[in-house]
């Protein structure tokens, strides 16, 4: 489902957790986290901590799906940018700094 803002993302999250009857307190303690942190995600607070916000979408079994809406080769340009292996897991995270995209994917920053 596509999510263009933050208000929109809260009411997803809200909505999945309704659905397992959970109450912002419950996920607050499973998630080891304050009720005031739920409440603005749910709240679509854009200045919310992103890591927090995917830490409680895991915790209710959602996931974040980024669609690349261009080329095949502009995708693996973007996860070959983004991505580099943790000496701490051995598992892929994350950059310090934002890729800038390939002019091969027709975008730019401007």
């Amino acid at each position: 489902m596509p999510v263009k803002s933050t208000d929109e993302l809260g009411l997803l999250i809200r909505g999945a957790r309704k659905a397992q009857s959970l109450t912002q307190m419950d996920v607050a303690g499973l998630g080891n986290t304050g009720n005031r942190v739920i409440v603005d995600i749910e709240n679509g607070k854009p200045t919310v901590q992103l890591k927090k916000v995917m830490d409680l979408m895991d915790l209710l079994g959602l996931q974040l799906v980024v669609d690349v809406p261009n080329s095949e080769k502009c995708k693996a340009l973007a996860m070959e940018s983004a991505l580099t292996p943790s000496p701490a897991c051995g598992r892929a995270r994350a950059m310090e700094s934002a890729p800038t995209p390939s002019p091969a994917c027709g975008r730019g920053l401007g």
